[in-house]
C-alpha cells in the first residue's frame, strides 16, 4: 500500500523516535483485524504500510531516521505493541539518541530519580568503550613508534567533547517543555 495522505487515523501520531533502532512486537490478536499497521512515511511524501501486524510478528525500524505511525486498527478495540529499543553494538557508530519524546518533562510517565541515572550510566558506558578506543589506538601508534597524528587525535577528542555535551544536553528543558510539565501536574 502506497499514499500520500497522510491525514491517517492513529494511536500514535507521525513521528520519529528517540533511540536509533525500534523493534515493534504485535501482542494483539489481530485475526479480524482490518489496519493497525505501522505506516512508514519515505523522504517523497509516499506513506507505505509495514507488513501486515500478526500476533508475534515484529517490525524493526530505523525509528530515529524514519517518520512513522501506529494506525488504528478499524472495527477493534485495541492494538498492543511492546516496543523495544536498540543501538549499533560498536561504540563508534554514531549514537543519534535524543530524549525529545521520553524525558520525564515530556513524557509524564518517566521517574526522573530513574530515568536520568539510566540515561547517564548508559552514555558512559559508551563514553567509557570510545575512550579505551583512543588509548589503544595511541599506544599501538607509539609501541610502532609512529609520527604521532596530532590533527587524528584532535579529531577523536573533539568527537568525545561533543557526544558528552549531547549527553548533558538532552536533559536540559526547554521553556515549552516545562511549561507542558507544569501543565500536566497542574501546577
Amino acid at each position: 500500500m502506497t499514499k500520500k495522505n497522510d491525514d491517517v487515523p492513529a494511536v500514535v501520531n507521525w513521528h520519529n523516535d528517540s533511540y536509533p533502532f525500534v523493534c515493534v512486537l504485535m501482542l494483539s490478536d489481530t485475526s479480524n483485524m482490518i489496519g493497525g499497521e505501522t505506516l512508514i512515511k519515505t523522504p517523497s511524501g509516499d506513506i507505505i504500510a509495514a507488513e501486515g501486524p500478526a500476533k508475534g510478528k515484529a517490525t524493526v525500524l530505523q525509528g530515529r531516521i524514519l517518520t512513522h505511525l501506529a494506525s488504528i486498527p478499524i472495527g477493534y478495540t485495541e492494538r498492543i505493541t511492546s516496543v523495544t529499543s536498540y543501538r549499533a553494538k560498536d561504540p563508534l557508530v554514531n549514537d543519534g539518541s535524543v530524549l525529545k519524546t521520553v524525558k520525564p518533562e515530556v513524557n509524564y510517565g518517566s521517574n526522573f530519580n530513574v530515568f536520568y541515572p539510566e540515561w547517564i550510566g548508559y552514555r558512559m558506558e559508551i563514553f567509557s568503550e570510545r575512550a579505551l578506543h583512543i588509548k589503544n589506538v595511541f599506544e599501538k601508534s607509539l609501541n610502532k613508534k609512529e609520527t604521532f597524528d596530532k590533527e587524528k587525535a584532535f579529531k577523536m577528542l573533539k568527537d568525545m567533547e561533543d557526544y558528552l555535551s549531547h549527553t548533558w544536553k538532552e536533559m536540559e528543558v526547554s521553556d515549552k517543555e516545562w511549561e507542558c510539565y507544569k501543565s500536566k501536574l497542574n501546577i
